[in-house]
């Protein structure tokens, strides 16, 4: 249920997310998403607005937004790499509607050039963001806080720390026995005070 952390956090920007975290909710809100806008099909057909399908976008942007934020921070990457993603598309939107007035003239290729720039580095930072949102969170504290309480850090118990140190020793002993260092009656001897020890 970890899916409904972001909508539990709407508004936090700060923090971090897990993988689990963040994925579970995306699946959810995309699927969501494709459901309203079914809903909106059959009742509008092509022709009609989808309302039902933006307002569930609109009502879980601030979230999407928020535990993208945190995911990245699980990372050690700042969120605003998704505003600078935003501003590489205005950047696209503010040139394309200069060249708009432009087209065929000696004026266009400069502005076609800047376009065709904005949209190679649109498409790095896309993968970049994606990357990290797929890869694994640091394991400590990082500038962003610590890890979130659904991190799974596999830490041997006592009772593994114990077993695996008299496998050890039982391997230390056998070597011992086999190299003639130990005579067979001080190898059971050991063994046994090893295993009683455990």
């Amino acid at each position: 249920m970890l899916w409904t952390q972001p909508l539990r956090r709407y508004f936090q920007f700060s923090g971090r997310a897990s993988r689990a975290e963040y994925w579970q909710f995306i699946a959810v809100a995309v699927a969501a998403y494709l459901f309203a806008g079914m809903l909106d099909l059959g009742r509008e057909g092509l022709s009609g607005t989808p309302w039902l399908a933006l307002l569930v976008m609109l009502g879980l942007a601030i979230p999407a937004y928020a535990v993208t934020f945190r995911r990245l921070h699980d990372r050690g990457v700042t969120g605003w790499v998704i505003g600078l993603q935003w501003v590489l598309n205005g950047i696209y939107f503010v040139v394309d509607r200069m060249r708009a007035g432009t087209r065929g003239s000696l004026i266009d290729a400069p502005f076609a050039l800047i376009n065709g720039i904005d949209i190679l580095l649109t498409l790095a930072l896309a993968i970049y963001i994606v990357v990290q949102l797929s890869r694994p969170g640091d394991v400590g504290d990082n500038a962003y806080g610590p890890p979130p309480s659904d991190h799974i850090v596999a830490t041997p118990s006592a009772d593994a720390r114990r077993a695996a140190d008299r496998v050890s020793e039982l391997e230390r002993l056998t070597k011992l026995h086999r190299g003639g260092v130990l005579t067979d009656a001080e190898f059971e001897q050991q063994k046994a005070a090893s295993l009683d020890r455990g």
